[in-house]
Protein backbone atom coordinates (compact mmCIF):
# COMPACT_ATOMS: atom_id res chain seq x y z
CA UNK A 1 0.00 0.00 0.00
CA UNK A 2 1.23 3.47 -0.84
CA UNK A 3 1.78 5.35 2.40
CA UNK A 4 3.27 8.58 1.10
CA UNK A 5 0.95 11.47 0.42
CA UNK A 6 1.30 13.89 -2.46
CA UNK A 7 2.59 17.37 -1.95
CA UNK A 8 -0.11 19.87 -2.89
CA UNK A 9 2.39 21.29 -5.37
CA UNK A 10 2.92 18.00 -7.23
CA UNK A 11 -0.53 17.50 -8.78
CA UNK A 12 -3.74 19.31 -9.74
CA UNK A 13 -6.81 17.84 -8.04
CA UNK A 14 -9.69 17.02 -10.40
CA UNK A 15 -13.24 16.05 -9.43
CA UNK A 16 -14.11 12.38 -9.86
CA UNK A 17 -16.63 13.21 -12.60
CA UNK A 18 -14.18 15.56 -14.37
CA UNK A 19 -16.76 18.36 -14.24
CA UNK A 20 -14.03 20.89 -13.46
CA UNK A 21 -11.61 19.72 -16.16
CA UNK A 22 -12.56 22.51 -18.59
CA UNK A 23 -11.92 25.16 -15.93
CA UNK A 24 -8.56 23.61 -15.04
CA UNK A 25 -7.49 23.46 -18.68
CA UNK A 26 -8.64 27.05 -19.23
CA UNK A 27 -6.59 28.16 -16.24
CA UNK A 28 -3.42 26.58 -17.59
CA UNK A 29 -3.97 27.19 -21.33
CA UNK A 30 -5.52 30.66 -21.07
CA UNK A 31 -7.72 32.15 -23.76
CA UNK A 32 -7.63 30.81 -27.35
CA UNK A 33 -4.99 33.42 -28.18
CA UNK A 34 -2.86 32.34 -25.18
CA UNK A 35 -3.58 35.28 -22.87
CA UNK A 36 -3.70 34.41 -19.19
CA UNK A 37 -1.91 31.08 -19.61
CA UNK A 38 0.02 29.64 -16.70
CA UNK A 39 2.63 27.58 -18.56
CA UNK A 40 5.38 28.01 -15.97
CA UNK A 41 3.12 26.93 -13.13
CA UNK A 42 2.00 23.87 -15.13
CA UNK A 43 5.62 22.98 -15.83
CA UNK A 44 6.54 23.42 -12.15
CA UNK A 45 3.65 21.18 -11.00
CA UNK A 46 4.45 18.57 -13.66
CA UNK A 47 8.11 18.46 -12.72
CA UNK A 48 7.27 18.19 -9.00
CA UNK A 49 4.84 15.33 -9.75
CA UNK A 50 7.44 13.53 -11.85
CA UNK A 51 10.01 13.82 -9.05
CA UNK A 52 7.48 12.67 -6.44
CA UNK A 53 6.60 9.61 -8.51
CA UNK A 54 10.27 8.81 -9.12
CA UNK A 55 11.06 9.04 -5.41
CA UNK A 56 7.98 7.31 -3.93
CA UNK A 57 6.53 4.84 -6.45
CA UNK A 58 7.99 1.52 -7.42
CA UNK A 59 6.94 -0.29 -10.60
CA UNK A 60 6.03 -3.43 -8.66
CA UNK A 61 3.74 -1.39 -6.36
CA UNK A 62 1.96 0.08 -9.38
CA UNK A 63 1.59 -3.38 -10.98
CA UNK A 64 0.07 -4.76 -7.76
CA UNK A 65 -2.23 -1.72 -7.44
CA UNK A 66 -3.45 -2.06 -11.05
CA UNK A 67 -4.03 -5.81 -10.63
CA UNK A 68 -6.06 -5.25 -7.46
CA UNK A 69 -8.01 -2.37 -9.05
CA UNK A 70 -8.89 -4.41 -12.14
CA UNK A 71 -9.91 -7.36 -10.01
CA UNK A 72 -12.21 -5.18 -7.89
CA UNK A 73 -13.61 -3.55 -11.03
CA UNK A 74 -14.38 -6.95 -12.57
CA UNK A 75 -16.24 -7.97 -9.41
CA UNK A 76 -18.23 -4.74 -9.03
CA UNK A 77 -22.02 -5.07 -8.90
CA UNK A 78 -22.47 -2.56 -11.74
CA UNK A 79 -20.72 -5.02 -14.08
CA UNK A 80 -22.78 -8.04 -12.95
CA UNK A 81 -25.22 -7.74 -15.85
CA UNK A 82 -22.38 -7.69 -18.40
CA UNK A 83 -20.79 -10.98 -17.31
CA UNK A 84 -21.37 -14.15 -19.30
Amino acid sequence: MLTHSHSPRSYVPVKVDYSDLYDIMTFFRGTPDGKGAHDELAKKIGTAGKHWARDHWRKQDMAAYMCASLLLFSLSPSRAGRRR
